[in-house]
């Protein structure tokens, strides 16, 4: 007896799928069963329905510079003045939230470079574990821009 579900991903509540049933001619013989029907529509039913996250919202992402992260949150931080800047992700989600199941992560983290007031860095975020994470939860963005220029905090003194 084989089985086969019509669609079969990326289902939500509400949608109808069908339900087809194949059975030998050995099986029906051997256990003396007919099926009334081949297949049959089911709608689909009792699925948790993902959050939205969105990973840059102010009660869970905040920007620092220079000083502490906040408990609880994702903090980008930026330490130094331009052109020498440090970037930092700092994840004090609490264990059991979502937000532990994000990457946060810049282009340029791991590289040098010297940064001018002109540039923009692009902060991005993706989930650790992409199919985990989309049964539960879906984010409506996945980058933020940071334009340099609109934090003068981080402009040598000479410079402003």
């Amino acid at each position: 007896m084989n089985y086969e579900v019509t669609p079969s991903e990326n289902l939500s509540n509400g949608d109808t799928v069908t339900l087809s049933v194949e059975i030998s001619d050995y099986f029906q013989k051997e256990y003396k069963v007919t099926a009334k029907a081949a297949s049959k529509e089911i709608t689909v039913s009792g699925l948790q329905e993902p959050e939205m996250v969105d990973p840059f919202d102010d009660s869970i992402f905040t920007t620092i510079f220079s000083e502490n992260p906040e408990e609880g949150k994702v903090s980008f931080e930026i330490i130094g003045t331009i052109p020498e800047l440090r970037l930092n992700l700092i994840n004090d989600a609490p264990e059991d939230s979502p937000l532990k199941n994000l990457q946060y992560y810049v282009d340029d983290f791991d590289t040098y470079k010297e940064y001018s007031e002109d540039d923009t860095i692009a902060l991005h975020v993706k989930p650790k574990a992409p199919q985990d994470f989309a049964k539960n939860m879906h984010s409506p963005a996945t980058r933020l821009r940071f334009p340099l220029r609109e934090h003068p905090n981080i402009f040598a003194p000479w410079t402003k």
